[in-house]
C-alpha cells in the first residue's frame, strides 16, 4: 500500500499534538528491551489519529526506518491488514491472501505454521532495517487479524532483540481489552481546546476574529478534521452562514448539497468500502464517465483520496454518508454490490455480507453465501472469520422471508462447530454442534447426518453429556439411515467406540473392531 494511504484528511499544517508525536518519537531513538514497541492511539473520529499517524511515519522515514502501513475495514477479507502489511513487506502488491505469502504449502498449513511464518518475516525484514508497522482503523479489524496481532505482539515481546527493533502503530476509535492487549502503550486523543482551535485557524487566517474562531470551534467540537476543512470556508462563517450545529448535522448539510451524480457515487463507495471506477459505475448506475467527474469533484472536495482503489479521506465522512442513506437505497446498494462479487473466486466473503444486507427475500441465498465463506475462511486459517460468518447467517435468517434448506442450516451449524472449537471456544461449538443434528436429519443426506452425529475428531473432549449424545446420534444413524456406506458406516463406528470408551468401555472393543472391519471393506 501507498505510505499516502494514511493520509487521510492531513492537509494543512500540524498542530496541537507536538508532545505525542514527541511520545512516538522517542520511541526510535530509545533502544526497547524488548523485540517491539507498540502504540495505540485512540480517540474519536476526526481526533487526527491519522494525520498523529502520518507524522510519525514521515519522520520514522527520514530517520531510516521502513515503514508499512495498512487500513482495516468492515467487511474486507480475513487477514487483510496483515496481507497489506506483507506484500508491502515481499513487493507483491497484487496478492490477496495471506497465507500464499508466507507459507510454501497453505493448503495443508495449521494456523500456528501461519502465524509462525508471518513472524520469521517480520523477523527477516526487521534484521536488514528498522521497521515501523502503521494499522488504521482497528476499531474495524476482523477477528482472525486481532489473533494474529495478538500472537506477532506476544512472540515480539518475549525476545531479546539484537537486531532492528519492530515498532506497530495503530490507530482506533475504541479499545476493548482484547486489542488493548496488543498494545504496551496508550496515547488518547481529545478535541482541541479553544486555544489549539485558535493556533491552527490564525495559521492561515492571521484576521480571523476571535467570535468566528469561537463558532466554527464550537460547531466543530474541537475536532481538527472539521477544523481543517471549515478553515477553508471561513469566509463563509463571517457571513453569518455557519451554523452552531454539532458535526453530524454539519456533514448532513454538506453531502445534501452536493450534485446528484457525487451524492450517487459517494453512497456507493460507502457500501463497497473501497473500489475503482468500474466498480463504482455499476454499483451506482452511472456511467464510467459520470462517476469520474463526480470523483474529480469529491477530490476537490476533499472527500476522497487520490488513491487506487478508491477510499474515502475519512472513515468519519463515510458513516456520514451511509448514515443518510434510506433503508431502501442502502438495501439497493448492497444487492448490486452482490451482484458485482457473485463471481469473484477471491472475495467471497464481500458477496456473502452485502448479501445480508440486501433484504430478507434474499437471506437464503445470503445463508449459502456465507457458508461458502466461513468454508474458504477455514482454509485460510481464519478460524474467527468463519465462525462469525456462520453467525452473521444465521442472524440474517431470523429475518428471512422464506425458509432455507436444512443442508444449508446443517452445514452453517456444522461449519461453525469447527470454527470454534479452532478458536478454542468449546462451549458454544458444542452449542452449534447439538444445533446441527435435527436439520442434518431433515436434509436426509448421509455425509451431514454423519458428520453432525460424529463430531468433530478434534477439539471436542468426552465429559458430561457429550459421550452420551454421541452414541444417541451415532446408533440412530446406524438403524435408521439407509444406503450407508461402508466408509460412513465405520465412521459412525468409530464415534460411537469413542463415546463408549466414557461410559461402556466393554462395549467399545467390540464397536472399535466393527469399526476395523468396515474400514477394511471400504
Amino acid at each position: 500500500m501507498s505510505h499516502d494511504s494514511i493520509a487521510a484528511a492531513t492537509r494543512g499544517p500540524f498542530v496541537g499534538r507536538d508532545f505525542q508525536l514527541a511520545q512516538l518519537l522517542h520511541t526510535l531513538t530509545t533502544p526497547a528491551h524488548t523485540g517491539a514497541t507498540n502504540h495505540l492511539i485512540t480517540g474519536p473520529a476526526g481526533v487526527g489519529k491519522s494525520r498523529l499517524a502520518l507524522e510519525f511515519a514521515k519522520h520514522a522515514r527520514a530517520r531510516g526506518h521502513r515503514v508499512v502501513t495498512a487500513r482495516a475495514w468492515t467487511g474486507s477479507a480475513p487477514f487483510w491488514p496483515w496481507t497489506q502489511i506483507l506484500r508491502g513487506l515481499l513487493g507483491e502488491p497484487r496478492a490477496v491472501e495471506l497465507a500464499p505469502l508466507v507459507l510454501e504449502d497453505p493448503d495443508t498449513a495449521s494456523s500456528f505454521e501461519l502465524f509462525d511464518a508471518v513472524v520469521t518475516t517480520l523477523r527477516t525484514y526487521r534484521g536488514s532495517e528498522p521497521l515501523v508497522l502503521i494499522f488504521e482503523d482497528l476499531h474495524e479489524l476482523d477477528p482472525s487479524s486481532l489473533t494474529l496481532l495478538n500472537y506477532v505482539t506476544c512472540a515480539f515481546e518475549s525476545e531479546q532483540h539484537t537486531d532492528g527493533p519492530l515498532l506497530i502503530v495503530a490507530t482506533a476509535r475504541t479499545a476493548d481489552a482484547e486489542l488493548s492487549r496488543c498494545f504496551g502503550a496508550r496515547i488518547e486523543l481529545i478535541p482541541f481546546d479553544l486555544t489549539q482551535t485558535t493556533r491552527l485557524l490564525a495559521l492561515e487566517h492571521s484576521g480571523i476574529s476571535e467570535r468566528r474562531v469561537a463558532l466554527i470551534h464550537a460547531a466543530a467540537g474541537g475536532l481538527p478534521l472539521l477544523l481543517d476543512n471549515l478553515r477553508h470556508s471561513w469566509t463563509a462563517a463571517a457571513q453569518g452562514e455557519l451554523a452552531h450545529e454539532p458535526l453530524a448535522a454539519i456533514l448532513k448539510q454538506r453531502l445534501t448539497q452536493l450534485p446528484t451524480d457525487v451524492r450517487g457515487t459517494l453512497a456507493a463507495l460507502a457500501v463497497l468500502g473501497q473500489g475503482d471506477t468500474s466498480d463504482l459505475s455499476r454499483v451506482a448506475e452511472l456511467s464510467p464517465d459520470r462517476v469520474l467527474a463526480a470523483l474529480a469533484q469529491a477530490a476537490e472536495l476533499q472527500m476522497i483520496n487520490d488513491t487506487v482503489p478508491i477510499t474515502f479521506a475519512h472513515t468519519i465522512i463515510r458513516d456520514a454518508v451511509a448514515d443518510q442513506l434510506p433503508p431502501p437505497q442502502a438495501t439497493a446498494l448492497h444487492e448490486r454490490a452482490a451482484r458485482l462479487f457473485a463471481a469473484s473466486t477471491t472475495q467471497v466473503a464481500r458477496h456473502a455480507r452485502h448479501l445480508t444486507q440486501a433484504g430478507p427475500a434474499h437471506a437464503p441465498a445470503a445463508a449459502r453465501a456465507c457458508l461458502l465463506a466461513a468454508r474458504r475462511a477455514l482454509n485460510q486459517l481464519a478460524f474467527a472469520d468463519s465462525a462469525a460468518l456462520c453467525q452473521l447467517a444465521l442472524d440474517c435468517l431470523d429475518r428471512a422471508s422464506e425458509e432455507v434448506t436444512p443442508e444449508t442450516l446443517a452445514g452453517l451449524y456444522l461449519t461453525q462447530t469447527l470454527a470454534l472449537l479452532r478458536c478454542g471456544e468449546r462451549g458454544p461449538a458444542v452449542a452449534a454442534w447439538t444445533a446441527a443434528w435435527i436439520p442434518a436429519l431433515a436434509s436426509g443426506r448421509p455425509e451431514l447426518i454423519v458428520a453432525a452425529a460424529r463430531g468433530p475428531r478434534t477439539g471436542f473432549d468426552f465429559s458430561g453429556r457429550l459421550p452420551y449424545d454421541i452414541a444417541a446420534r451415532a446408533t440412530h444413524a446406524l438403524d435408521t439411515v439407509p444406503d450407508l456406506s461402508a466408509a460412513e458406516q465405520s465412521l459412525l463406528h468409530s464415534a460411537l467406540t469413542g463415546a463408549q470408551l466414557s461410559v461402556a468401555p466393554t462395549a467399545a472393543v467390540a464397536t472399535a473392531a466393527r469399526a476395523l472391519e468396515l474400514a477394511q471393506r471400504a
